[in-house]
This record gives C-alpha cells, sequence and structure tokens, in this order.
C-alpha cells in the first residue's frame, strides 16, 4: 500500500501526468509492488537503489497508462522493471569509484578537527 498520495494532481498541466486516472494507477501500484520490488532486486539491482527504479518503473506506468491493456498490467510493470534495470546496470558500471585512501594518509595532524574544539589548556 501506498505511504504517501501521489502528487499526480499538483503536476504541471501540460505534463501527460495530469491526466492520468489515479485510482487505476494507485490499484496497479498496489497489486504489484512487492513483486516489483523483489523483480529488480533480484535483477541485481543494489538495495540502495532499488526505491529509485521502482519510482522510474512507476512514472514511466504513468505516462503510458492509456497504452496498458487491462489484464496485462502485471507485464507491463515486470517488463519496464527489466528495462529500468538495465539501464541502470549500465549507469553502475559507468560509475568511477575513487579510492580516497590515499587522501586519508596525507591528512596532516595539525588539522585535526577535535583538537580545534577543545577547550585551550588554563595557565
Amino acid at each position: 500500500m501506498l505511504e504517501h498520495p501521489l502528487a499526480l494532481a499538483s503536476a504541471n498541466p501540460a505534463s501527460s501526468l495530469a491526466r492520468v486516472d489515479e485510482a487505476r494507477l494507485r490499484r496497479i501500484v498496489s497489486a504489484h509492488f512487492d513483486a516489483l520490488w523483489r523483480f529488480l532486486r533480484r535483477l541485481g539491482i543494489p538495495e540502495s537503489d532499488v526505491d529509485d527504479a521502482v519510482q522510474e518503473v512507476i512514472l514511466v506506468l504513468a505516462r503510458k497508462l492509456d497504452d496498458v491493456r487491462d489484464g496485462s498490467e502485471r507485464s507491463f510493470v515486470l517488463s519496464t522493471a527489466f528495462r529500468v534495470a538495465s539501464g541502470l546496470r549500465r549507469q553502475v558500471k559507468r560509475r568511477r569509484e575513487v579510492n580516497d585512501g590515499p587522501i586519508f594518509e596525507q591528512a596532516s595532524p595539525e588539522l585535526d578537527p577535535e583538537a580545534a574544539t577543545e577547550p585551550a589548556p588554563r595557565a
């Protein structure tokens, strides 16, 4: 079940999201949310990125809701999730991880923030 209401009514009126059948969208998301989340995890999306992937799938669903036939909602949601997961996996491969270990090794002990906040000894 959705914890927060979808703010589709406040979307830009020129946007296709302003005309979404919100009741149908809620039904579809409520019915398939758990399966969608598990499917994305099984496709290798890290747990920290699953919520973003789910949100992207729901946005695609909202934009294309009029094209989704009754009875084929689950198929649409999961096939969209497959494509979203594929894109996210490509993004993860392109991320450049930087080893910041050498930076910490070069830190000056004179710049210790804890030492700077301690009161000066009284004479």
